[in-house]
C-alpha cells in the first residue's frame, strides 16, 4: 500500500495514523495471507475488538441521549449495529477498493456484507489502539459515519411512539414551508403535537427540517436531554 492510498484512506476516514501499520493491517483480509507469505496479520483480531468497542459507543449513546428501558435499548442498539449499516458506511467511506484480498478471493469478498461490515470494525479498532485506546477518536469515527443509521437520530419515529402512546388517537403534525437560501432550497419546519407548537426545525431538505423540529420536540417533552 503506497504513501497516497495511505493518505486518501486517511483523508476518507478523518483520522491520521500514528502507526501506519495498524491502518494496513485493518485493510488485510486473510485471503491475502495465503497468497503473500511474508505477510502474518489480517483484520481477524481487529475485528473481534472493534466489534466489541462499536457496541459499547452504540450502548452508551442509546443510554445517555434517549430514556429508554433496556428492552428497547437491546432492539435498537442491533439494529444499529447490524451488518447492513456498517456495510453501507464502508462503500460510502470507499474503503473495498484498498482492501487487500487474494485474487482467488476477490470475486466472493468484494460482493460480502459481512465482510464490509467486518472491515468497519477493523478500523475502528485500529483508530481506539492508534489514539492510546482512548475513546474520544473511536466515538467521533462512529458518530460521524454510521449517523444516518443510528435509530436514536430517527427522532420523528421516535416522537411518534410518543404521542400515540401518551395522547391517544393523535398524532404529531408537521407544518413545512419552503424557502430559498443562495439560490437553493431551504426548508423550516414546525411539529405540533394536540394543536399545541412543540418544535421548530430547519435543514437543506425537508426531512431534515423535520428530524429537527421532532428532536427539539422530545426536549419539549424531557425524552431527551
Amino acid at each position: 500500500m503506497t504513501d497516497t492510498e495511505i493518505k486518501t484512506i486517511e483523508s476518507n476516514i478523518g483520522y491520521v495514523f500514528n502507526d501506519k501499520k495498524l491502518l494496513v493491517d485493518a485493510l488485510t483480509h486473510s485471503s491475502y495471507l495465503n497468497e503473500h507469505r511474508g505477510n502474518t496479520v489480517s483484520y481477524d483480531r481487529l475485528e473481534f475488538l472493534g466489534d466489541s468497542i462499536l457496541d459499547f459507543i452504540v450502548a452508551e449513546e442509546l443510554y445517555f441521549v434517549l430514556k429508554k428501558d433496556e428492552g428497547e435499548m437491546t432492539t435498537m442498539r442491533a439494529r444499529i449495529v447490524s451488518k447492513t449499516p456498517l456495510a453501507e458506511a464502508v462503500d460510502e467511506l470507499g474503503l473495498l477498493p484498498y482492501m487487500r484480498i487474494g485474487r482467488g478471493a476477490r470475486q466472493d469478498v468484494v460482493y460480502s456484507v459481512k465482510t464490509k461490515s467486518d472491515l468497519f470494525e477493523s478500523v475502528l479498532a485500529a483508530i481506539y489502539i492508534d489514539c492510546g485506546r482512548n475513546m474520544d477518536k473511536p466515538r467521533e469515527f462512529v458518530q460521524k459515519h454510521i449517523k444516518r443509521s443510528l435509530s436514536l437520530r430517527d427522532f420523528k419515529s421516535t416522537l411518534q411512539v410518543y404521542v400515540q402512546k401518551n395522547f391517544t388517537g393523535k398524532c404529531p403534525v408537521y407544518q413545512d414551508i419552503e424557502r430559498s437560501e443562495s439560490g437553493k432550497p431551504y426548508f423550516c419546519s414546525e411539529v405540533y403535537v394536540n394543536g399545541e407548537l412543540k418544535g421548530k426545525g430547519h435543514g437543506l431538505s425537508k426531512k431534515a427540517a423535520e428530524q429537527m423540529a421532532a428532536m427539539n420536540a422530545l426536549k419539549a417533552f424531557g425524552i431527551m436531554r
